[in-house]
């Protein structure tokens, strides 16, 4: 349906921007399908059409009837696989108790009338208490403004049946629902104990409701306000190890952004009982995003993350909404770079001189996350060498990154014909090997120094090596020499999903080697287009003007969107006019096929561009034109994300019940 509606969007010369059916949810509850329930008692427009709406004020009524339990039929307008439902009661507390008790249960089929095989269920409790507490919390185990997640097993239909108990007074109110949701808010809770206003401040309508579900709906057009420090449980479905989290800006203010706080976990797993702190985060100032990283990576179902502080300085009140965001995420270890790596000194294959230059150009500059330091090797008695690094401990390998320096004429430097990485548990191996490119002979004798030049290995740009997944606490990396028999490494990535192979200026813009970047700013702000795939929303990048990113994602990836996040608080840099290219044979020096023409502001403190072709590509190539002002020269932003799946990957899979800019369960590169 997405691709449909792209089509003629694209036909009729509309601005795509993310949710542009005019719901957003594909998937609705068949009309006359609720069996034991009066739907609407009250005859306000509470019906069946309320629940796949994107709206989290509007809902489905359904009053009981004869029996203590009810069902209804949601069409997935497709075959789909199903391993998960979710589902919301209204924003507040008090109106939580009427959501379904009991045993709730998903059932699948495909067609509308069955036959029926049950997937999930989850036991609530009882939600029709005879004199319920409607102070914020309660003891209602189904709080509103907060949801349930029912795991199922992943089962292909195009059918569901939800069945469960009546809440209390006999009556169902259902907000909201999700289809394969990647995580929810489990319940929310004001700190202040005893609070008895609501803590949210509502409103906005459609795909703007302001509630819990807007901040992890996957839309960033879309955005929460917390009045109060609130503490949030998150249930992520399953236990799941996780990297960092990540809290988005809204708009271009973020100062009413998460600033301080604290990321919990039960040694248990039990969602009333968070007796673990992962860590006290302060996300700094300044900054588009709060980005959580949690040191141990700890594998759980249930997180509570609390607000105290938000960039202003200031703590919840009630009064204003002292916390604004449009979208929460999580990042698991094996969709970030491992940190902490170090090449081994002295490691150096066939007597290769460590910086030959004498400058410091040594050992440790190989991976210390600064792209403007360099690790130099001087030929010995061989044409190749090599070096060893030191992981930080046992580590599955899936992949070795490196990147040359930002300017071109100094990528002729960097290694040459076959590239290889070797797997061992020592630093004196035994060596396997699980990887290997062959990226030509980089030592010319007469090298074009021009921007792209004809070197198979240009400068300031990187090449991907996928291995095969392998345990191991030391990898040994070799190749050739490069021009003028040297090697000039500016940086080692351990397991990244994707690296830029390479920069050029857009058509019609020239850039000297030496000026494509504003560089500078030291560790972690050296600001050169490593800085944009390095999963890190803090560091930065900032072109001097309109460049061409073209992307190894290290593997076929069917892709479905692309997402360019700002660092800084001011959105005005980000970048607005953007083209994405693929190529028909799949070459990253041949970007033939136009997949977007983008020229939108960004929504939600994010510029988000569909390609609605969701081509199966390796290599994808993003041109940044210009920025929201239209200004050419004056981009900055800190992050580019690749969302797609890669081809024949088993377990996550697209969700016709969303658009693509809410698909989260789709793997980032």
């Amino acid at each position: 349906m997405f691709k449909r509606i792209c089509l003629l969007a694209a036909i009729l010369g509309m601005v795509l921007t993310p949710f542009i059916s005019n719901h957003g949810w594909a998937a609705f509850v068949v009309p006359g399908s609720v069996v034991n329930g009066t739907v609407d008692p009250s005859a306000e427009g509470d019906d069946e059409s309320k629940v796949f709406d994107n709206d989290s004020l509007t809902r489905l009524f359904i009053q009981q009837t004869t029996e203590p339990t009810c069902s209804f039929v949601v069409d997935l307008e497709g075959s789909m696989e199903v391993r998960s439902f979710a589902m919301w009661g209204r924003p507040s507390y008090d109106s939580g108790i009427s959501m379904l008790s009991d045993t709730v249960s998903v059932e699948a089929a495909n067609s509308a009338s069955g036959p029926w095989t049950l997937i999930g269920s989850i036991d609530v409790g009882n939600t029709r208490p005879t004199d319920p507490d409607p102070t914020i919390g309660g003891e209602n185990p189904w709080t509103g403004g907060n949801g349930r997640m029912i795991s199922c097993t992943p089962t292909t239909a195009t059918h569901l049946r939800i069945s469960g108990g009546f809440g209390f007074d006999n009556n169902i109110l259902l907000y909201h629902a999700e289809v394969n949701p990647k995580l929810i808010i489990h319940r929310m809770d004001p700190v202040w104990e005893g609070a008895a206003y609501m803590p949210l401040d509502p409103g906005g309508g459609t795909l703007n409701s302001r509630t819990p579900a807007d901040c992890i709906d996957g839309n960033f057009a879309t955005r929460t306000f917390f009045g109060l420090d609130v503490d949030l449980t998150l249930d992520l479905g399953v236990p799941t190890p996780v990297n960092d989290f990540r809290i988005h800006t809204s708009d271009n203010d973020a100062q009413a952004m998460v600033k301080e706080g604290v990321v919990r976990t039960s040694s248990t797993d039990d969602p009333n009982n968070f007796d673990t702190v992962e860590t006290n985060f302060d996300a700094g100032t300044g900054q588009a995003h709060a980005q959580i990283f949690l040191p141990n990576q700890p594998n759980k179902r249930f997180f509570q993350m609390t607000f105290t502080r938000n960039r202003d300085g200031q703590t919840g009140t009630g009064t204003a909404p002292t916390y604004r965001m449009s979208e929460i995420d999580f990042r698991q270890p094996n969709e970030a770079p491992i940190y902490g790596a170090a090449v081994v000194g002295g490691s150096l294959l066939d007597n290769g001189v460590v910086d030959p230059g004498a400058d410091g150009f040594v050992e440790a500059n190989g991976i210390d996350d600064d792209y403007n330091t360099r690790f130099r090797i001087g030929q010995g008695s061989a044409g190749t060498t090599g070096f060893v690094v030191d992981l930080g401990g046992n580590q599955e390998i899936t992949s070795v990154g490196m990147y040359g320096n930002w300017t071109y004429v100094q990528g002729i430097q960097m290694l040459s014909d076959d590239v290889t990485v070797e797997a061992g548990n020592s630093p004196s191996g035994p060596f396997s090997q699980i990887g290997s490119i062959n990226v030509g002979n980089t030592r010319p004798t007469d090298p074009d120094p021009a921007i792209g030049g004809e070197n198979p290995w240009t400068g300031g740009n990187g090449r991907l090596i996928p291995c095969t997944p392998t345990a191991a606490s030391y990898l040994r990396i070799s190749g050739g020499y490069g021009f003028d028999n040297n090697i000039d490494l500016f940086e080692v990535v351990i397991n990244p999903q994707s690296v830029i192979q390479r920069v050029d200026p857009v058509d019609g813009y020239t850039l000297t080697a030496q000026d494509l970047w504003d560089v500078g700013g030291g560790v972690f702000n050296s600001r050169v287009g490593a800085e944009a795939f390095d999963r890190r929303l803090v560091t930065r990048v900032n072109p001097k003007g309109p460049l061409a990113f073209t992307v190894d994602l290290g593997a076929l990836v069917t892709i479905e969107e692309v997402r360019i996040f700002p660092m800084e608080s001011d959105l005005s840099q980000l970048p607005k006019t953007v083209t994405v290219r693929t190529s028909s044979t799949d070459s990253p020096t041949n970007m033939d096929t136009v997949e977007a023409n983008f020229d939108s502001p960004f929504v939600g403190g994010a510029t988000i561009i569909p390609i609605p072709s969701n081509p199966e590509k390796r290599y994808v190539q993003i041109d940044l034109q210009a920025n929201q002002g239209g200004d050419p020269n004056g981009m900055r932003f800190g992050e580019i994300e690749v969302i797609g799946r890669r081809a024949g990957q088993v377990g996550p899979t697209p969700t016709p019940t969303q658009d693509p800019s809410a698909i989260q369960n789709w793997e980032l590169y």
